[in-house]
């Protein structure tokens, strides 16, 4: 597979798919993406140099959980998610 060269703007649109498939990895994860990990196992880079602090990972994977139930509409009406 061809290595993938990424500009730093374009290298930070990878932390929130490289914070979900590292979340996959927990025992109880916040989220599931099964989508991300195949995305990032498919990319030949080192994820490891993104270095994302656990507590950003966390409130990136607790905005998608959110955004997601309010796609599905298991939020409740007229609810906001920043």
């Amino acid at each position: 597979m061809a290595k993938i060269v990424l500009t730093k703007e374009k290298e930070t649109l990878l932390v929130p798919l490289y914070g979900k498939a590292i979340e996959n990895n927990k025992k109880t994860p916040l989220i599931i993406d099964k989508k991300a990990i195949e995305i990032i196992n498919q990319i030949d880079y080192n994820f490891t140099s993104l270095k994302i602090p656990e507590k950003t990972n966390i409130m990136m994977c607790l905005r998608a959980k959110l955004a997601l139930h309010q796609q599905t509409g298991q939020l409740t009406p007229n609810s906001t998610v920043l």
